[in-house]
């Protein structure tokens, strides 16, 4: 479900069951509505983060992962946030993921996801991270 006047332009907000999506100057944010993103929740957050992306294409910046509400991920759900970052990337935006718990960090790290985008502890890291 998304709300109306969705369509990603200039700044624009969407929402669904499982994630909301903000598009400004140039950032797509994603944020999953947790606790949990399994295979389901997976596959239909990819589903609405890869139309999100195409509709961006090379206006798209900067990525980031807000997994501030997410406190348990199975390996679909790692693989949706791997394969989110390669495709920002490929359209030329930094990427970067806050609101990591300790466990979700602990799997990222075990996994080297650590390698393919920054990790900011704060909102204001975050910011100084999509400026430089």
């Amino acid at each position: 479900m998304h709300t109306p006047g969705s369509r990603i332009s200039g700044a624009s907000f969407r929402t669904s069951s499982f994630a909301t999506l903000d598009f400004r100057k140039g950032v797509l944010t994603i944020q999953p509505l947790g606790p949990q993103i399994g295979e389901r929740e997976a596959t239909l957050i990819s589903q609405q983060l890869h139309e999100a992306l195409r509709e961006t294409g090379r206006r798209l910046r900067g990525f980031v992962f807000d997994l501030t509400h997410v406190h348990s991920m199975s390996g679909m759900g790692l693989g949706m946030c791997i394969d989110a970052y390669k495709t920002a990337e490929a359209l030329g935006a930094r990427t970067a993921v806050v609101g990591l718990s300790p466990q979700i960090e602990d799997l990222f790290r075990m996994m080297k996801v650590t390698r393919l985008c920054t990790i900011a502890r704060t909102r204001s890291e975050l910011s100084r991270l999509l400026a430089a």
